[in-house]
């Protein structure tokens, strides 16, 4: 079976009865292999977890940066994308808190638009 992001759309589409919102969800197959008619209730295993909750130490790079953030609502942390983009990529922005936080410096993020 191929799965693709548009046959998603068109499968959800299909569920809640409502036109295709584009050609590419129009011409995607949907995923009506991924289900039946019937249930399966069949016990099935369940496997333990093989990650810890906790996966980074209190002391790794960007932890200071980071335990300053704001995330008791979303969107709430304009500093974040630096951060993502650093682990992501490597890259560091010019001037950012980031750069300072990482290279031991005093450090102050910025301020949501909102506060």
């Amino acid at each position: 079976m191929h799965t693709s992001g548009p046959s998603l759309f068109r499968t959800f589409e299909q569920i809640l009865g409502i036109p295709p919102m584009n050609r590419y969800d129009a011409l995607a197959t949907p995923l009506t292999d991924a289900f039946s008619s019937t249930p399966d209730t069949e016990p099935y295993v369940v496997l333990p977890r093989t990650v810890p909750d906790g996966v980074n130490s209190g002391g790794g790079a960007g932890a200071g940066l980071s335990a300053q953030m704001d995330f008791s609502v979303p969107d709430r942390n304009p500093d974040l994308g630096d951060l993502l983009i650093w682990k992501r990529t490597g890259y560091v922005r010019p001037g950012s808190a980031l750069e300072q936080a990482l290279s031991g410096e005093p450090f102050e993020l910025r301020k949501d638009e909102d506060d």
